[in-house]
């Protein structure tokens, strides 16, 4: 058998997606073409929402960001930076979260406790 890429097993996904959805239109159009025709448009349409989004989310995440003096490129984490960005609240409040619960692969809660801390020391 031969191996087969992530890649390839996550294109499947869209497929069985636009195969099922055409079987569905199918049932109340009756018309196999045009069910394919819209099922796969829908499908491609919605990949390619996805596709834009994912880019334009996380430029606007790293704008906020460098709000702080925080680039993730480099991987260097100021944690004061953080900190400071937590207790700035609103929007930045919740990046810093997710921010220090990826960079040290921690719960929500740890990193709330860890980030409410004024003077770590």
């Amino acid at each position: 058998m031969a191996k087969t890429s992530a890649y390839s097993k996550l294109a499947l996904i869209p497929l069985l997606i636009a195969v099922a959805l055409t079987g569905i239109i199918y049932l109340f159009n009756g018309s196999l073409r045009l069910s394919a025709i819209i099922a796969f448009g829908t499908v491609l349409v919605l990949l390619l929402i996805f596709v834009l989004a994912i880019p334009m989310q996380r430029r606007a995440l790293e704008q906020r960001l460098a709000k702080f003096d925080i680039n993730l490129k480099s991987g260097r984490i100021n944690e004061a930076n953080l900190r400071r960005m937590y207790h700035s609240g609103g929007r930045a409040q919740m990046d810093a979260l997710m921010v220090y619960r990826l960079a040290h692969r921690c719960s929500v809660a740890e990193a709330k406790a860890a980030l409410e801390q004024r003077n770590p020391r």
